[in-house]
């Protein structure tokens, strides 16, 4: 019976699987066939699944009623910390980045421009 590595297990588990359980059946058969080694690596997986997660985050920091910072700021802060974390994952592919962040290209460009991350 073959494994799933880690990385390839969180890869799963960080797509959205817009055709359930057919499109994840799919996409393990794929893996199964293309796989060279004992188990399922991440890079047997398909580019769109494989791409699905970014690198690991540290999670925000408590909401206190001291810290004053509102939704908005911390939205933009995840924001500006995101955006080019996907783009150096997708060695700086506006359209790759724009899909792994859930954006539309006109949309990431738009955060580029309003953030100077250009």
């Amino acid at each position: 019976m073959p494994l799933i590595s880690p990385e390839a297990l969180t890869a799963l588990g960080s797509y959205d699987w817009p055709g359930n359980v057919r499109e994840l059946e799919n996409e393990v058969k794929r893996a199964l066939v293309l796989s060279t080694e004992v188990s399922i690596l991440a890079s047997d997986l398909s580019e769109t699944v494989g791409e699905s997660r970014l690198v690991a985050m540290a999670p925000p920091p408590p909401v206190t009623g001291q810290s004053g910072k509102l939704l908005k700021s911390r939205v933009t802060a995840l924001e500006i910390q995101m955006i080019p974390e996907a783009m150096q994952q997708t060695e700086g592919d506006r359209r790759r980045s724009a899909k792994l962040l859930g954006l539309s290209h006109q949309g990431l460009i738009n955060k580029l421009k309003r953030y100077g991350l250009e």
